[in-house]
């Protein structure tokens, strides 16, 4: 019932995304480890994506001055491995 949930919540945005079906279960598994379960999760992994895409002037002039690109020059998703890659090195981590 929980991945249920948390796929009604994050399944559209995830396959809009580009993500696959294995990808995004692994990924609400990952969530679920780390105690975030259900709708809860779905709607975090749903706002996470949405928000990898700026939706304003500002958070893109920031995103491009961290160095932060999550779209190939097709305007492909690069992943959530390379997502996290890229989050790491800003963070310096």
């Amino acid at each position: 019932d929980d991945l249920a949930m948390a796929l009604s919540q994050a399944g559209l945005v995830a396959d809009q995304t580009g993500l696959s079906f294995e990808e995004t279960v692994g990924t609400l598994s990952m969530f679920s480890q780390a105690g975030l379960k259900s709708s809860d999760a779905g709607t975090s992994l749903k706002t996470m994506l949405m928000r990898l895409n700026p939706s304003t002037q500002e958070a893109a002039t920031a995103m491009r001055d961290l160095g932060l690109d999550f779209y190939d020059a097709n305007g492909e998703f690069i992943g959530l491995a390379a997502a996290a890659v890229g989050l790491r090195l800003v963070r310096g981590a």
